[in-house]
């Protein structure tokens, strides 16, 4: 069974692309940046990391 989304949320999420779009696609690598798998290399250690 697959959930219907009610029209305004559809109406909000087009809103918010519509802006969002653009903006990522003006910075070169960020939609490949923001597609990529959190992952760990060896030696990384998680508690250590600063974002």
């Amino acid at each position: 069974e697959s959930k219907v989304l009610p029209q305004g949320k559809k109406d909000d999420q087009k809103s918010v692309d519509s802006q969002l779009i653009p903006a990522i696609e003006a910075v070169p690598d960020l939609k490949t940046y923001l597609a990529a798998r959190f992952s760990l290399r060896s030696g990384m250690k998680p508690h250590e990391l600063v974002f």
